[in-house]
């Protein structure tokens, strides 16, 4: 057998192992419940009010990334200098923290006795444990991942087309709003679905700032953590079911802008 036969069917046997590995973890989810009671405890009224409470703050966190994030990126986009460098890395950063720590983070500049509540609002700032602090979170979590996809679809467009642009008199609210958006809306789309998923996903940072109060800040992550600890089965049949409503959408997405993740 040659060098690139040998390689070739290692690379087969490696796909082969991490396919059966991930499907074999993903199946551990589907274990069989033993009753009724499992069913009520993952869909009853408290599990209704988190899903209502991950789909509104994910609703206004998505509008929040597609103004904010697309302004960032449209002023980042194909600057090389030191200054923007280091903004990209600040940018950036909450793609290395790990989820509590961006917590106890967003805690330190965001609590009550954080310096801006000192400093702007008399001590008095109340986002910490509120829905606004998921929101908060979920910002601060997700940022850098629409940033960096618009970015990229910002630094792909051709030069000519923007100078073109200029040229026939188009100021940069235009350029952006007519040129570089219709261009880059299937960058935008990716990032905005693949955040709206990873919002709605994320549990540490989110339970650390905005704890996990029913009602009023459990989001549907933070339901599973609760069930399990009062019943397991219940929280396996919620994981189950959350697994299933987010591998729907995203296999069908993925198949469709698969270039742009």
């Amino acid at each position: 057998m040659t060098l690139k036969k040998t390689f070739d069917y290692s690379l087969t046997v490696l796909l082969a192992f991490t396919l059966i590995m991930m499907a074999y973890l993903i199946s551990g989810l589907m274990k069989p419940f033993t009753g009724d009671a499992a069913i009520i405890s993952a869909f009853g009224t408290d599990t209704f009010s988190s899903v209502l409470v991950s789909v509104f703050s994910i609703m206004i966190t998505l509008g929040l990334l597609l103004v904010f994030g697309t302004l960032l990126a449209y002023k980042m986009h194909k600057k090389k200098g030191a200054i923007y460098k280091v903004a990209h890395g600040l940018i950036m950063l909450p793609l290395l923290l790990p989820p509590t720590v961006a917590g106890l983070v967003l805690l330190q500049g965001y609590g009550s006795n954080s310096l801006i509540s000192k400093l702007v609002f008399g001590g008095d700032l109340n986002v910490a444990f509120q829905f606004g602090g998921i929101v908060l979170t979920q910002v601060f979590i997700t940022m850098p991942y629409y940033y960096q996809m618009t970015v990229n679809g910002f630094n792909q467009i051709d030069d000519a087309y923007i100078e073109a642009a200029k040229v026939a008199g188009a100021d940069s609210f235009v350029l952006l709003k007519d040129i570089m958006i219709p261009m880059c809306k299937n960058n935008i789309m990716a990032g905005t679905f693949l955040c709206g998923l990873r919002g709605l996903s994320e549990f540490g940072a989110t339970i650390m700032f905005a704890g996990n109060m029913v009602g009023k800040t459990q989001t549907m992550t933070t339901r599973i953590y609760q069930l399990y600890q009062m019943d397991v089965e219940a929280a396996f049949l919620l994981a189950g079911f959350q697994l299933l409503v987010f591998t729907l959408p995203f296999t069908l997405f993925i198949q469709k802008h698969q270039e742009q993740i």
